[in-house]
């Protein structure tokens, strides 16, 4: 017969508060980071926290183009900045479902939380040239007045 652990309650109301308490000291540090060359940089830091992320890019989604505004990634190397100039200036979004998707839920009023695995992506070069090495991507997108906003997060 198996034996079965339970954490007990007190151990879990203590994890939860040590969790939060990790979580948000990297707010500040994010926080003042926004309009600096920073950002990416902070922002891969709380994302890694939070949920893992080795890269993460901010994208400003226009009608016709897509901007790299931040990126940041884990092991210092780039990537996320070289992969997010190749996906911008070759203009590999115009094929990228996640950015149809995004753009017609903002459409509708609401920010919201895409998700691909990248294995299922129909376009090869999009997936090779763009993904390599990456199982899944999120990205988080909304409108703020005229602009629409995406965190990709890798």
């Amino acid at each position: 017969m198996e034996s079965l652990y339970a954490t007990p309650s007190s151990d879990l109301g203590r994890l939860f508060v040590e969790r939060n308490r990790q979580l948000h000291a990297g707010l500040p540090a994010l926080a003042e980071a926004v309009g600096s060359p920073r950002l990416g940089e902070e922002l891969l830091n709380y994302l890694r926290d939070l949920c893992g992320a080795d890269h993460c890019a901010v994208f400003l989604l226009e009608k016709d183009a897509v901007s790299e505004i931040a990126t940041g990634s884990w092991d210092g190397s780039q990537t996320a900045h070289r992969q997010a100039l190749l996906y911008a200036s070759q203009q590999h979004w115009r094929n990228d479902p996640m950015i149809c998707e995004a753009r017609r839920r903002v459409q509708q009023g609401c920010a919201s939380i895409v998700r691909v695995k990248i294995e299922e992506l129909r376009d090869n070069e999009l997936r090779h040239l763009i993904y390599p090495k990456v199982r899944e991507r999120v990205m988080i997108c909304g409108r703020r007045a005229d602009a629409v906003f995406g965190l990709s997060i890798l």
